[in-house]
């Protein structure tokens, strides 16, 4: 009875390491943004990578520029160049905050 016992949890976390290995191979697999990609962020193009990897539900998105609470136009306002980091992060039920800081 013992041998089975411990046959079964050699099973289960054989099979748990396989879908833990699985997962890990696709979140490897997300190409990562070029540099030109990059440079051309916008509030826009985050929000839209952070819902195709689904990581936020893009119909609810809280924006932040310069830790002020923005509209989605104003924060999609924003060019590019005057962009330093954006913070992607997903909140209660899949909702999403994206934090943008400008160059002052």
């Amino acid at each position: 009875m013992r041998k089975a016992r411990q046959h079964a949890l050699e099973a289960r976390l054989a099979r748990g390491t396989l879908v833990t290995l699985s997962v890990l191979a696709a979140a490897c697999d997300r190409a990562l943004p070029t540099a030109d990609e990059l440079d051309r962020m916008t509030a826009a193009t985050v929000t839209a990578a952070a819902g195709k990897s689904a990581l936020i539900d893009t119909s609810n998105v809280i924006y932040y520029v310069n830790d002020v609470a923005t509209a989605k136009d104003a924060a999609n306002a924003i060019v590019p160049d005057s962009i330093v980091s954006v913070s992607v992060t997903r909140i209660a039920n899949a909702a999403g905050e994206i934090r943008i800081t400008t160059r002052k």
